[in-house]
């Protein structure tokens, strides 16, 4: 990988061709020396489609060993039980079938790829490990997850190592999202012909200054009959500064004819850690939904969004009824603000109390 501490991984892509009704195509490729093929499904437009969302999953490794973070790994047994779910929902092949799963940031809290914990703070750690790192949870997966089509945003964690661009616990080893991008490569605004990432301003100094351009992040894909959008909402100009992005996004949607629902999904569901009151994503939202094409989509209850960031599985997010989601329930602590106390008053009383769950985004219904 290039500017990145995840420089142990090697990316390889190509532009594979899928048939415009929807249906199976086999993808071959080398891993290891040795020949492969894999099978991947891709929805008709127009087709009801399934997906599995998670963000800020744990496993007590990398930033996870914070004492008060990943404290309820064990409880769940994160490290297996998540791959295990995942496996579980994909590789069938009935109407039950899964199109996609995503990843809404802070992303197994790796910020190298290693699960080694870096830089030097003033924090107290837990002497307890589970062991290993990212290829943890990828080796366990199956065949039919890994060939089915996976989303990520990055999360404030995945930006900088300790959450915040600023302050003490800003450093210069921090990722800013460099190894995220390339690890989890999608279709994203910087993707080109020539090159499928920005390579440029490199990451240079403390803070705002390592963070990788947002058009590595930011997309909008139609699959089936529903509409993803994705951004980076730790940006330092705020809304103004990927405005243009959402107004392409909306634009887009608002033309397809046959979607259904545009789910909006981000990291940050509050202000801070790196995102202004605009780019958390509730606050994009109700920038997005002034904007041609998504005042359309909005009027007709068809504008969704989903966030993490907060350890609580909620719907109905900050009276959104019915229009924003939380799913950062995947073994983290419960008690961050505002949540307080001995557990967390958006999670029903305690903060194991929807703190561990699968989401299901599900059009096919219509």
């Amino acid at each position: 990988f290039k500017l990145s501490t995840w420089s142990q991984f090697k990316l390889s892509s190509s532009v594979v061709s899928t048939p415009s009704s929807g249906g199976d195509t086999t993808f071959s490729f080398t891993e290891s020396g040795e020949s492969r093929s894999v099978s991947f499904y891709t929805p008709a437009k127009g087709e009801g489609v399934a997906g599995i969302l998670i963000a800020d999953p744990c496993i007590n490794e990398g930033m996870g060993k914070l004492v008060r973070f990943c404290t309820l790994w064990d409880t769940f047994n994160t490290i297996e039980t998540i791959p295990g779910l995942l496996n579980a929902f994909m590789g069938r092949t009935d109407h039950s079938r899964i199109h996609f799963w995503g990843t809404l940031g802070d992303n197994w809290y790796d910020s190298n790829g290693q699960g080694s914990f870096p830089g030097e703070p003033d924090l107290t750690l837990t002497t307890e490990t589970n062991g290993g790192n990212i290829m943890k949870i990828y080796d366990q997966l199956s065949d039919d997850v890994l060939s089915t089509y996976q989303l990520m945003v990055p999360g404030n964690h995945d930006l900088w190592d300790y959450g915040s661009p600023g302050g003490k616990l800003a450093y210069e080893s921090d990722n800013g999202g460099w190894g995220h991008a390339q690890y989890y490569a999608m279709d994203t605004m910087a993707s080109t012909k020539e090159s499928p990432f920005l390579w440029s301003p490199e990451p240079n100094g403390k803070g705002w200054s390592r963070v990788a351009p947002s058009e590595n992040f930011n997309f909008y894909h139609q699959m089936g009959n529903l509409g993803l959008i994705g951004f980076n909402g730790g940006v330092e100009g705020g809304f103004a500064e990927i405005q243009g992005f959402f107004e392409e996004a909306c634009s887009f949607m608002a033309e397809q004819d046959d979607v259904k629902t545009v789910m909006v999904m981000s990291h940050w569901d509050v202000e801070g850690s790196g995102a202004a009151a605009d780019t958390s994503t509730p606050g994009a939202y109700d920038k997005m939904k002034t904007l041609p094409g998504c005042k359309e989509l909005d009027a007709k209850r068809m504008l969704k969004f989903t966030s993490g960031h907060i350890h609580c599985n909620v719907k109905d997010l900050y009276g959104y009824t019915g229009t924003g989601f939380r799913v950062a329930g995947m073994g983290m602590w419960g008690e961050l603000n505002p949540c307080s106390g001995g557990g967390c008053k958006m999670c029903k009383g305690g903060s194991d109390d929807q703190n561990f769950g699968i989401p299901i985004v599900d059009t096919t219904e219509g």
